[in-house]
């Protein structure tokens, strides 16, 4: 589930230019946190639980976060 996760925000890479890479920061059993690289100072960070059913999105510039989202629904298949 969570490998699903990763690989449909990397299908985003196509999709959207904006979007440089992704970079993969720590995975489990059950979690798994990844950047989505826009540029040298902004990213957008991912963290999602699969035990906990939640899912965390942080826009992060220069160091600060500028905008987050926390997704309590269920994580589920795509």
């Amino acid at each position: 589930m969570l490998d699903d996760l990763l690989q449909e925000a990397q299908s985003i890479l196509h999709v959207h230019a904006f979007i440089r890479s992704i970079v993969d920061l720590d995975r489990t059993d059950n979690a798994l946190r990844f950047r989505m690289i826009i540029d040298d100072t902004m990213f957008i960070q991912v963290y999602a639980n699969s035990t906990k059913q939640k899912c965390n999105f942080a826009l992060i510039s220069l160091g600060q976060r500028i905008f987050g989202r926390f997704l309590g629904i269920e994580i589920r298949e795509l």
